[in-house]
């Protein structure tokens, strides 16, 4: 049975894979890393569930759709940070920098995703921003 900081590294691992993902916008890829269904929660939008394959390609299509008209071309990951609450399922909060394609900065962003192991791999199973002015979990500063 691994230790807690070896399924720390490996969460962290899942979740850098899941950003490389995301970054080239492969959905198909990205399907990999959730876990259906799965929950966008948020105070604005309340809770979005993705409960198949084609609502998380539709989701997700939205979601690029909405980052390129605002001139986004990467996530850079600033820092990661995994609380595991039980040896399958942890908590990952992490500090991104969205930047546009001449590398300058388009918005910094706070999410919380909770992560399970599914016996197979680590899954995505919710994912929440954290607004502009809060903190989040843990209330790490930014």
């Amino acid at each position: 049975m691994p230790n807690t900081q070896e399924i720390v590294k490996e969460v962290e691992a899942f979740y850098r894979a899941f950003l490389e993902a995301f970054n080239r916008q492969d959905v198909v890829r990205q399907s990999r890393f959730v876990d259906l269904p799965y929950a966008l929660i948020s105070g604005e939008g309340g809770v979005v569930v993705c409960a198949t394959q084609s609502e998380h390609e539709r989701v997700s299509s939205q979601i690029f759709a909405d980052l390129k008209a605002r001139g986004w071309a990467r996530s850079d990951i600033d820092r990661v940070r995994v609380s595991l609450y039980a040896q399958n399922h942890a908590l990952i909060v992490s500090d991104l920098t969205r930047r546009r394609a001449d590398g300058s900065v388009l918005q910094k962003n706070r999410f919380c995703y909770t992560a399970r192991h599914d016996g197979h791999g680590w899954k995505m199973i919710a994912y929440s921003p954290v607004a502009d002015g809060f903190l989040g979990p843990g209330n790490f500063p930014r």
